[in-house]
């Protein structure tokens, strides 16, 4: 049997010092802060380093992995705001746009307000008229007010429409 040899005794400060040493390989992988922190402090002594060169490596990776996860959160958030934009806000959009349309054809198709001659008062003229229709046409179908109530007074068929 070879002889023991005797282990030196490490003083509490040491033993703590390799505790927290083991603590940065364990925590290093989860906590991109504490890697770049870690990378700064091994960078600027060239000792530390050569002793915990695992741990320097160790940093790289966790740093390496935290820019793909940002990467691929970017990409995955940017595919989510081009989906609601597909399904809601574009079609959203072209309603809108339908109902602008919609409410300018109605708006053209509401009666007419006409002012009777001496009178002063407003009456609503129906409208029967097409805004494409041509005037001669539109003066046939739609006579003055005044002529078309004389003529229902006079009760006369000649004058109807």
């Amino acid at each position: 049997m070879s002889p023991k040899r005797p282990r030196p005794r490490r003083t509490s400060v040491e033993r703590e010092e390799e505790n927290a040493w083991v603590d940065f390989y364990r925590r290093i992988r989860r906590d991109p802060e504490l890697a770049t922190e870690v990378l700064a402090q091994l960078n600027r002594d060239a000792e530390l380093l050569r002793a915990h060169l695992a741990l320097f490596l160790c940093c790289k990776e966790a740093l390496r992995r935290d820019k793909m996860r940002q990467t691929r959160n970017r990409r995955i958030g940017a595919f989510v705001r081009w989906l609601a934009r597909t399904l809601f806000t574009v079609p959203w959009h072209a309603l809108r746009r339908t109902g602008q349309e919609s409410r300018d054809i109605m708006v053209e198709m509401l009666p007419q307000i006409e002012q009777r001659s001496g009178s002063g008062s407003h009456t609503r003229k129906p409208a029967v008229t097409h805004p494409g229709m041509p005037a001669v046409i539109r003066r046939k179908r739609n006579p003055s007010p005044m002529t078309h109530m004389d003529a229902e007074e006079d009760g006369s068929p000649s004058s109807r429409t």
